[in-house]
């Protein structure tokens, strides 16, 4: 079964939520380090927004995770489905 793209989004508000609680921030301050606001961050957290891949690509770098840690995507198991696929 091969999930959509999309899905990797799903799991990102509950991943951003646990990087900043995990580095003692609350939402104001990590709002002034993207440069937006307490609200944005509020609704990346709740998933009513998603953000740019350019605030993607800095959340990844400001708590030293990769893309793949915050978007909740497991590399290897695109191998495995794709191993999968190729022997069907």
């Amino acid at each position: 079964m091969t999930k959509n793209r999309s899905d990797d989004l799903d799991k990102f508000p509950t991943n951003l939520s646990n990087l900043r609680k995990r580095h003692k921030m609350d939402q104001k301050e990590l709002g002034k380090i993207l440069n937006v606001s307490r609200a944005t961050i509020s609704l990346y957290e709740t998933g009513k927004k998603k953000p740019s891949y350019n605030v993607l690509f800095f959340l990844g770098k400001h708590f030293k995770v990769s893309l793949n840690e915050l978007m909740g995507i497991d590399p290897w198991i695109d191998i495995i489905e794709k191993k999968l696929v190729e022997e069907q």
